[in-house]
């Protein structure tokens, strides 16, 4: 029992090491007569000298005639091994072509999440403070990498454009994803912060009248203070009027209304002197009394 199990094991080792061998040997042939092929194309003709395609299609031609009379007997290592050394000598060829059939797609990319980038920077600069959400760290944040971003893209792309095709790129897809991914996550975390942001409490239209009214009651009070401290004027008496001299050269005093219309109605009159004769026998004259003019009282 032991044996036929030893037996049957050996012989399914046997159809898998020939598997191995057939698909070995089958991806070494695939891979000359493919790259044969693509020697002829345009986009591998335009990466590529004269002088290394000749190397390359002379590397083939020789593991082709290999594999014809010697493959089929060679171990599946040897097979492998075969297939790795001429992928590693159309490794630059390759590589130059498949950068160059990335560029669109990546660069159309670039640019457009730098649009939507700058874009959104824009409308989140211009919220009111009042419902403004992001930190300046964070708005200064995305504006540093958006700019950033763009000048390395413009300087890139020029550096490469003065290159030739068949010289290595400096312009690689991986560099460009790893800038959309750096743009991609600052985005998001801002569109994830205003998702969930709770809004500020606004003030009420009552509350900013009282404000309002209790702000115009304190700048009254403020001016009624100032008006009391303020100095009152210093009112004339009559006696500071009359020291007032008139000066040559200025009018004189003009009579009020009162002392005019007593001059006009009627002329001031003394009353004459009474004789009167003091105790010491001088005779002193004092001003007669003027009579009543007003009428007897009717009886």
């Amino acid at each position: 029992m032991s044996q036929s199990q030893k037996r049957l094991q050996d012989l399914t080792d046997r159809d898998h090491q020939k598997q191995e061998h057939e698909k070995a040997a089958n991806s070494l042939e695939a891979f000359i007569f493919e790259t044969q092929d693509k020697l002829y194309q345009e986009e591998y003709q335009l990466v590529s000298t004269q002088d290394e395609r000749d190397k390359i299609s002379g590397k083939l031609s020789a593991a082709s005639n290999w594999l014809d009379e010697d493959g089929y007997t060679a171990t599946t290592k040897e097979l492998k091994t075969k297939l790795s050394e001429l992928r590693k000598l159309c490794k630059d060829l390759f590589f130059k072509v498949e950068e160059r059939r990335k560029w669109p797609d990546r660069l159309a990319a670039l640019d457009s999440m730098l649009n939507h980038s700058s874009i959104f920077l824009k409308g989140a600069s211009l919220l009111p403070e009042d419902d403004q959400i992001f930190t300046e760290v964070e708005l200064n944040t995305l504006e540093k990498v958006i700019t950033e971003t763009s000048t390395w893209k413009n300087t890139t792309v020029k550096e490469q454009n003065n290159l030739l095709p068949t010289d290595t790129p400096v312009l690689l897809s991986k560099d460009i994803e790893a800038k959309l991914a750096l743009l991609d996550r600052e985005v998001k975390y801002l569109l994830n912060k205003a998702k969930f942001a709770k809004p500020k409490p606004r003030k009420s239209k009552n509350t900013t009248t009282q404000e309002a009214q209790n702000a115009t009651q304190e700048e009254k009070n403020a001016t009624a203070a100032e008006s009391d401290k303020s100095i009152p004027p210093v009112k004339e008496t009559a006696e500071d009027t009359e020291s007032k001299e008139v000066k040559p050269g200025e009018a004189p005093p003009t009579a009020s209304p009162t002392q005019k219309a007593t001059s006009e109605g009627e002329e001031a009159t003394l009353p004459d002197p009474v004789e009167t004769k003091s105790s010491e026998g001088t005779v002193e004259k004092k001003p007669e009394s003027k009579p009543d003019k007003h009428p007897p009282d009717e009886l």
